[in-house]
């Protein structure tokens, strides 16, 4: 009998160690920002992007220069927003818009 009762206690220390070199699964989380985009395109080799100021819903957002295409973006919220480009007090871009989770939008200035 003390030879069957050693090899079970040697099979569950077998199994005891083999159990702890099992991988468990693990869990990776990322934060995906799904926000709108706006870009800008300046098609106008007289307009200066730096000197183009950007009103989002009447709120200044910085110059064009900054969120040029293909650059960077200006992330807003989901929805309609009214997006104006102004130069030293002149309008040059009044447009309304809707833009959804993950959509990105160019808007050109000419």
């Amino acid at each position: 009998m003390k030879r069957w009762e050693a090899l079970i206690v040697i099979a569950m220390l077998s199994l005891a160690t083999a159990a702890c070199t099992i991988q468990m699964p693990t869990e990776k989380q990322t934060n995906v920002d799904l926000r709108p985009q706006i870009a800008f395109r300046v098609t106008n080799p007289a307009l200066e992007a730096y000197q183009l100021q950007i009103f989002v819903d009447d709120l200044p957002m910085g110059v064009v220069s900054t969120y040029l295409a293909d650059e960077q973006t200006l992330r807003v919220l989901p929805g309609t927003h009214v997006v104006r480009i102004v130069r030293g007090g002149q309008v040059l871009l009044d447009e309304r818009l809707y833009i959804g989770d993950g959509m990105t939008k160019i808007l050109v200035v000419n």
